[in-house]
This record gives structure tokens, C-alpha cells and sequence, in this order.
């Protein structure tokens, strides 16, 4: 290369070195202004086998996101935002575990220019999907607007299968119909929805958490119940009488006692209320009382009988002192 050649080519190299340095410098000074920002990503499920549901997973997962500031703030997030996913096409199972799965992180192309990252591995903990037949119970509600009461009823099919998680599957006693006596008739065939229990009589809904992918699948989700309805017992109106222990203080005394109401209708089996002549209270207690006084107090109801009015009745006490040196006591 001759002296000519190199007089050429120094302005040229001059000028890239000048022009990388710029270059350079430009980038430093973007990456100086480059902030990083931290994201809640909503976590999904894809790809979850039919013989499987999710009991347990994170609801989010944490990825940050660097980029100018100006740039970040034109992002509408609640909008526009990666979407972050578990794949469990491969996973098959017995019974339950807690698995270990990558997260894979979609980003949007107008968010493609940001430098990402992610949390890159969750905990799911996932049941098998099993199927259990379960009896149906029915629990007679309401009255009867015919004044009939519940004798028995028969139910068409006896059982159903039940197919979820096995974990729900596990809280499940029984399946039960709730048998409205004020809106069916004796011998008509009704069709009800069948309801799920747990052993503490509580109701069990078939919808699941909506990260399971799953929800119970009641098969037949009704069921035919025909009531046989019979005649009611009968009813009695008895009269209130109060009960009471002790005496006032001494110098005082019990001058009279008033029961609101004072009869109440009972109803039960015709032996049982052709034996009674009074309906009592609970024991009230006098002792020391130096003052009138309102009670509430509950009836007591003779086995096989209920009210059908008050079960409780305000019992008015009247105390007054005494005229004499004499002790008072109850009166009769």
C-alpha cells in the first residue's frame, strides 16, 4: 500500500472511530435513562387432561420489564400485558401431587422491544378425577297448604354419581333434595335439583375454584321424588301455667302473676294431648326479689307436641312489701 493509500484511509478510520464512540456514547446514555419495572402476571392453566384438575397454584407470578420511562408509561397495562401459562398436556397422575412446572411467558409484539424476566418455575398441586355414587336423602321444608303433614316419599333414582376432584369428592356425605311441602301434592311426581352435604350438614357447591378447570358433574342433577302426605295431628289450645321456685326477700311477697299470652295452641298425637290440662313454664325463681318484674320464659312441651304459636310467653310478677311483721311468701 503506498503513501497515498494511507493519507485515504486514515480520514476513513478517523471518521468510523468517531462514529462508534458516538454510537457508543448514544447507547450508554439510553442505558443510563433505562428503568426497570416489576409486573403481577396473571397465571393460567393450558393444556390440562380431562382425567386431572388443579387444586392449587400461584395466581400470579412476578416478571420485571426494563425500558425508557417514557416508553413504560405509554403502556396501557391494564389493557396490553404478557401472559404467562403453565403446560400440563404431559402430566398424568394417581390420586394427588404437588409438581414442579416451567412457566412460559408470552409477550405481545408491541411490547417485544422491553428486555423481560420472569419467574421461571411454579409448585401446581393436582388431583386425579374420580367418579362416586352417593344415596339421595330427602328433607321435607315448609307446610303443607292442604294442612297435611309429611308421611313419607320415594325417590327415582335412589343414587347418583358424582365426578370431580378427589379431594371434593372426599367432603361429600350426601346428596339431598330439599322436598317443599307447601308446593306439591300426595302422590304427584315431582322433579328436584339434588344437593351436595358434607358430613356437618353443610351444603357443598359444584362450582370449584375457577383455577381447578374443574366443577362437580351431579349425574342425573334431579331426581323424581313422589310425597305421600297424611293427615295432620291434631291441636289443642292450652291454658299457660307459670312455675316458680323460692320467695321473695324478706318483707316482700308475691301478690299476683300475669301470662301473656295465656293459652297456646299445641298440636300432637291425640293420646298425648287428651291427657293434658295445663301447658307449664320453666321454673322462674324468686328468691330475693324485692321488685316487680317481666320475664320471658319458654313453655315446656310434652314429647311429640310442638306449638303452634309462641314458644316462649312474658310472665308479669307482682311483688309488694309487706304490710306486717310477717314473712312473705308465695302466694297461692
Amino acid at each position: 500500500m503506498d503513501r497515498r493509500s494511507r493519507r485515504v484511509d486514515l480520514p476513513i478510520a478517523v471518521g468510523s472511530l468517531a462514529l462508534g464512540l458516538g454510537v457508543w456514547l448514544f447507547a450508554q446514555s439510553v442505558q443510563a435513562r433505562m428503568e426497570t419495572r416489576e409486573l403481577d402476571i396473571l397465571l393460567r392453566v393450558t393444556q390440562l387432561p380431562d382425567t386431572m384438575a388443579v387444586t392449587r397454584k400461584p395466581d400470579r407470578i412476578k416478571a420485571t420489564v426494563r425500558g425508557l420511562p417514557e416508553e413504560l408509561d405509554r403502556v396501557s397495562w391494564q389493557n396490553v400485558s404478557p401472559r404467562a401459562y403453565v403446560d400440563l398436556s404431559s402430566t398424568s397422575i394417581e390420586g394427588s401431587a404437588v409438581m414442579d412446572f416451567a412457566v412460559e411467558l408470552e409477550i405481545p409484539p408491541e411490547l417485544g422491544h422491553f428486555r423481560w424476566t420472569h419467574q421461571d418455575r411454579v409448585e401446581v398441586e393436582v388431583e386425579e378425577i374420580v367418579t362416586r355414587r352417593f344415596s339421595v336423602v330427602i328433607e321435607p321444608v315448609g307446610v303443607s297448604r292442604t294442612g297435611l303433614k309429611y308421611g313419607a316419599a320415594t325417590v327415582e333414582p335412589e343414587s347418583v354419581a358424582v365426578e370431580g376432584p378427589l379431594s371434593s369428592l372426599n367432603r361429600i356425605s350426601t346428596g339431598k333434595v330439599l322436598l317443599d311441602l307447601g308446593a306439591v301434592q300426595s302422590g304427584e311426581s315431582v322433579r328436584l335439583d339434588v344437593r351436595l352435604f358434607d358430613a356437618q350438614e353443610r351444603q357443598i357447591p359444584t362450582n370449584l375454584p375457577p383455577e381447578s378447570g374443574r366443577k362437580l358433574r351431579v349425574t342425573p342433577s334431579q331426581v323424581s321424588v313422589t310425597p305421600i302426605l297424611t293427615a295432620s295431628d291434631p291441636t289443642r289450645n292450652l291454658l299457660v301455667s307459670p312455675v316458680w321456685t323460692g320467695k321473695p326477700a324478706d318483707g316482700f311477697r308475691l301478690v299476683g302473676v300475669d301470662v301473656n299470652p295465656n293459652w297456646v295452641s299445641v298440636q300432637g298425637p291425640a293420646s298425648v294431648l287428651s291427657e293434658l290440662l295445663t301447658l307449664e313454664t320453666e321454673s322462674i325463681a324468686l328468691d330475693g326479689m324485692r321488685a316487680s318484674a317481666v320475664k320471658q320464659v319458654r313453655l315446656r312441651f310434652p314429647r311429640g307436641t310442638t306449638s303452634m304459636g309462641p314458644r316462649r310467653v312474658e310472665v308479669r310478677l307482682r311483688i309488694e312489701p309487706v304490710a306486717d311483721s310477717e314473712s312473705a311468701g308465695p302466694s297461692d
